[in-house]
């Protein structure tokens, strides 16, 4: 393997990284808000968790949103259900990362 090709897998391997670690960083912020009561925000932060996870077919990614929003959603707006409901049906289980 020469050198750009080195270079251009491990570009590869990193973006994907921050993507995953960005990823977990939305989530986390989505549950603080939420625990914290900040309802409006936290189901803004998974929803945004949830989008970035379909983007990236991080399966581990859709779970875990899904299963945070599931939590709260008593407390979701019309507006925040029909967001979550577009996102939903977006989502592939075939050919995702987990």
């Amino acid at each position: 393997m020469n050198y750009q090709e080195q270079h251009n897998r491990v570009g590869k391997i990193f973006e994907q990284y921050t993507k995953d670690r960005y990823l977990n960083l939305l989530t986390g912020l989505g549950e603080y808000y939420l625990k914290k009561k900040d309802f409006d925000r936290g189901l803004r932060f998974v929803l945004d968790s949830l989008a970035l996870a379909i983007k990236i077919r991080s399966g581990h990614g859709m779970l875990k949103s899904v299963e945070l929003f599931g939590q709260y959603r008593r407390y979701a707006s019309d507006e925040v259900n029909r967001e979550y409901k577009r996102l939903y049906e977006k989502m592939n289980f075939t050919d995702i990362s987990v």
